[in-house]
């Protein structure tokens, strides 16, 4: 019974390690599509290293059009929408420049 304790203590402490580096994941769970981010995150973890993208389409389209349905939740703040315009702008003006 003891070599087990230290085992599952192992195997909890990555989980919980992904739970604090995933602000994000927290935000997404904790809005009215938490259920169904848990979903397709459950996909993309069941097709880790296969096609992903096309294997949980169901899964993804049911995510986005929830996220459709909440904007006032999911929809990003006005500033920051602005900020990633005028990071696009600068990293075109490089481009071109």
């Amino acid at each position: 019974a003891e070599p087990a304790a230290p085992q599952d203590a192992g195997d909890a402490a990555p989980a919980e390690e992904d739970e604090a580096e995933c602000g994000f994941c927290g935000y997404m769970r904790a809005g009215p599509c938490g259920d169904v981010f848990t979903d397709w995150e459950k996909c993309v973890e069941d097709h880790k290293g296969e096609d992903f993208a096309r294997l949980c389409v169901p899964a993804t389209r049911a995510l986005t059009e929830c996220m459709a349905r909440h904007k006032d939740y999911y929809e990003l703040p006005e500033q920051m929408m602005e900020g990633n315009a005028a990071a696009e702008e600068t990293e075109e003006a490089k481009e071109v420049g």
